[in-house]
């Protein structure tokens, strides 16, 4: 998954697939509503934003980030 500049997405899913890369160029935001959990074997933010919760948008429910794959991966 490849989030280009200038995107802003909203993460809603409940439980994802096991995403092999997700790179962050825009904005990626955890829905603040909903249980999120999102799987991947490696996420890279480069030049922009994964954000869960703010104070004007505290999270309200669960959002997990598992990493899947070997420590030296």
């Amino acid at each position: 998954m490849h989030i280009e500049p200038g995107w802003n997405m909203i993460f809603d899913m409940e439980e994802s697939p096991i995403y092999k890369l997700i790179r962050i160029n825009g904005n990626l935001t955890f829905k603040n509503t909903t249980n999120t959990h999102l799987r991947a074997k490696h996420i890279f933010v480069r030049g922009g934003e994964l954000r869960i919760g703010s104070a004007e948008y505290p999270m309200l429910m669960n959002a997990t980030i598992t990493l899947h794959g070997a420590r030296d991966d």
